[in-house]
């Protein structure tokens, strides 16, 4: 078996560019043996199937999922924290999963709007829905991917860091009617599945350093001793990672690692978008506290 691993990826049954077999296999073509798809607030019914199809890869069950934080000044965030190793039957979880399946056309709508007020013309939410039949989650990366087919942008990142991002110009930006779960029960929903709850990409979201430091002491609250935090994004430099290293260490959070990757024109990507080559010594340390914690590895 390959000896690296990546926890964070995403398929088209949310809103990666690549099926989940067509994602294993590029994985393996870039060195990874352990794999955790974590499609976005989704629950793959058929992960045994896809194990049975990819024998030669250790695929783990996971899913990113959405959630509010409140910040001190007591405005909603959405944070995202990946369920690693659950129990896929286990109801409180499956109760937050399907309170983050909301109908999203709304919000779609919204950001087509302002872009064709730019003259962006996407077409509709249906639209964006067909590239993609099999998806259950319709969004920005949808709307950045047809922005670089028709030629509006040269990248998937310039769409998010001039139109449709939470950071950069935001000419067509949209905020997210938040109807997810809280931080806390959605950690609560993933240790009542015996799974380890992962922060992830602590970066992305719209906070200062006092801040950052607020959620990561209400999120090691949450989540205990079984937990991570995303140290090894492969979005992150040398020195972003060097930080997050340092700030799991402080809140006592087992460090995880991850390419986020969605497809190869995600903006992280290298060959076959799996060559970040990420220790498995950081899985290992995750499944042994797992299995301290729980007495098992439910993958």
């Amino acid at each position: 078996m390959n000896p690296f691993i990546d926890l964070h990826c995403h398929t088209t049954l949310s809103d990666g560019e690549y099926s989940p077999d067509e994602v294993c296999g590029r994985a393996q073509a870039g060195g990874v043996g352990t794999l955790a798809i974590t499609d976005h607030n989704f629950n793959n019914p058929d992960l045994d199937a896809l194990r049975t199809r990819h024998p030669g890869l250790h695929i783990l069950r996971g899913s990113e999922i959405s959630c509010v934080y409140e910040t001190a000044a007591g405005d909603p965030v959405e944070i995202h924290v990946i369920a690693l190793n659950y129990d896929p039957d286990a109801e409180a979880l499956r109760r937050v999963l399907a309170q983050n399946q909301p109908d999203r056309r709304g919000y779609v709508n919204a950001i087509l709007e302002k872009l064709a007020a730019h003259g962006i013309s996407l077409g509709s939410y249906d639209d964006l829905a067909a590239m993609r039949p099999n998806t259950h989650h319709v969004g920005r990366m949808q709307i950045a991917r047809a922005m670089l087919a028709k030629g509006y942008v040269s990248s998937v990142d310039e769409a998010f860091d001039r139109y449709i991002g939470s950071f950069g110009q935001r000419l067509a930006y949209v905020e997210n009617p938040l109807c997810y779960a809280s931080l806390s029960d959605t950690v609560a929903a993933i240790r009542a599945a015996k799974g380890i709850p992962i922060l992830c990409h602590l970066f992305y979201y719209r906070l200062d350093e006092a801040e950052q430091h607020r959620l990561l002491a209400a999120f090691q609250q949450a989540a205990g001793p079984c937990a991570g935090m995303e140290v090894l994004y492969g979005r992150y430099t040398p020195e972003q990672r060097a930080v997050l290293a340092g700030l799991a260490q402080q809140y006592h959070l087992l460090p995880s690692a991850g390419s986020d990757f969605h497809g190869l024109q995600d903006g992280n990507s290298l060959g076959s978008g799996f060559e970040h080559h990420f220790p498995a010594g950081i899985y290992e340390a995750l499944a042994a506290r797992q299995l301290e914690y729980y007495g098992m590895i439910h993958d």
